[in-house]
């Protein structure tokens, strides 16, 4: 079981990852002026102000979320907060189809009655 929850925490922390690091690299093309002309960061012609908002939004709403899947992995390798993890996992398998194929395994591992176990015991490794 100890081995399935080190591969559930990796798979946690490369959604994490792939969330956060892309969109940072975004960014900082963006900041650069290196956008081939083009920011998708500021208001186009034709666009409205409430754009500009939502684009905002979703950028820290997705930076937001790699960092819980991030911090949701540190907590499966220190075997804490089961509740918490399983609840990510949850709305991850929600966010098809790349949340699902990080999500499901992790509640797949995770609602096992071995896990419970191991997170009972309190089993930092």
């Amino acid at each position: 079981m100890a081995t399935r929850l080190k591969w559930i925490m990796i798979l946690q922390v490369i959604f994490g990852g792939l969330l956060v690091l892309p969109l940072f690299g975004i960014l900082g093309i963006s900041i650069c002026g290196l956008a081939m002309g083009k920011d998708w960061f500021t208001i186009q012609p034709g666009d409205r102000a409430d754009h500009e908002v939502m684009k905002w939004l979703l950028f820290v709403t997705v930076i937001v979320w790699g960092m819980i899947n991030l911090t949701s992995g540190y907590l499966i390798r220190k075997r804490q907060f089961c509740g918490l993890s399983i609840g990510i996992a949850v709305i991850n398998t929600l966010l098809f189809p790349f949340g699902t194929l990080f999500g499901l395994p992790a509640l797949i591992v995770l609602l096992n009655k071995r896990c419970k176990a191991v997170y009972a015991d309190g089993d930092a490794h």
